[in-house]
């Protein structure tokens, strides 16, 4: 099936009135068509991670802006205009409140779990996509104020498995923590110095979990129990200087993972035994006919994460439509 890849740009909006924009990109990233505009002096947007809500054909995108601390749902129409639905969110300690959040996902039920890294919390927040509503259920982190004490220290990226278990890339302990709905600690993978600074996660639908090991310079793969299976680091086609920083795998198991270094995308194997594919951010200088100098288009820039649309057809097969790349771009 043909998929579309959304490439969210993240401007800095200005006196002069910028545009925040949105392209939408087929798989081979050649542009399709401008797919979101707006103007308004006053929103700062600077976005960081994202996730698709699908559930009775009913299809949201909702990611995370670190400017104003917030979460926030678009929606997007046939005609090629875009709105924000709502957000959730302002800067502070409290509930309903965020600092510096780094990433959302959000389950079947419509419950988001936003790692609200600078309060060392996750908070999971109940939305309403039709009454463009949410509410707080409950937090779990560090402080005595917390519904529930989990000591996490600067959380990342958070993933789901087919069950709903929400996985934590805990950067700042070193450790992937695995919990349940309700909060509760399943288990915790890469203890015993095994990860140092994971900052991304995600589980395939075969139960294979993928880590950016960030400091180590690996990435790590683990059965759904936490058992170590595997991990690499530098492989051909990477440049000798790289930085692993978020992953996500599409319906057929391949990994992708964000280099934040270099902007680059790679597509890996869901095994990680080979590099299938190259979407490159910075560009290579070539030469043209004449001994010119030909420099293409730059593809990304200060990539953040990667996230795909994963749904059920009326089999319950899985299949992923499409995908957001999710960019901070400083437009002055």
């Amino acid at each position: 099936m043909k998929r579309n890849i959304i490439v969210l740009f993240v401007l800095l909006i200005t006196s002069i009135a910028n545009a925040d924009l949105i392209y939408q990109y087929q798989v081979d990233y050649q542009f399709c068509r401008d797919f979101f505009k707006t103007n308004n002096n006053n929103f700062l947007l600077n976005a960081n991670g994202g996730a698709f809500f699908y559930k009775d054909k009913l299809s949201a995108p909702v990611f995370i802006d670190l400017s104003s601390h917030k979460m926030f749902c678009i929606s997007h129409f046939r005609d090629n205009s875009t709105m924000i639905l709502f957000d959730y969110g302002y800067q502070g300690q409290g509930k309903g409140e965020l600092n510096t959040p780094y990433d959302v996902v959000v389950n079947s039920n419509a419950e988001a779990f936003i790692s609200d890294s600078g309060n060392n919390r996750i908070v999971k927040v109940q939305i309403d996509f039709v009454k463009h509503m949410n509410k707080v259920l409950e937090t779990w982190g560090a402080g005595t104020n917390e519904d529930k004490q989990i000591g996490f220290s600067n959380p990342h990226r958070i993933a789901l498995d087919r069950t709903g278990n929400i996985y934590v890339a805990d950067t700042g302990n070193n450790r992937i923590v695995v919990l349940d709905n309700s909060g509760k600690v399943l288990r915790e993978i890469g203890k015993n110095n095994q990860l140092n600074a994971p900052f991304g996660v995600t589980v395939s639908l075969n139960d294979v979990i993928t880590v950016a090991d960030t400091g180590n310079g690996f990435l790590q793969q683990f059965d759904i129990n936490g058992n170590f299976i595997r991990k690499i680091g530098w492989v051909t086609g990477v440049p000798d200087r790289y930085n692993y920083y978020s992953v996500a795998a599409d319906s057929k198991g391949n990994v992708y993972v964000v280099d934040s270094l270099n902007d680059n995308i790679y597509e890996f194997a869901p095994d990680l035994s080979s590099l299938l594919s190259t979407y490159p951010g910075i560009p290579e200088i070539k030469f043209g006919i004449k001994g010119e100098i030909v420099i293409p288009a730059r593809r990304f820039k200060n990539l953040r994460a990667i996230t795909f649309n994963l749904n059920r057809d009326t089999k319950g097969r899985f299949y992923d439509t499409n995908a957001m790349v999710i960019e901070a771009r400083n437009v002055i």
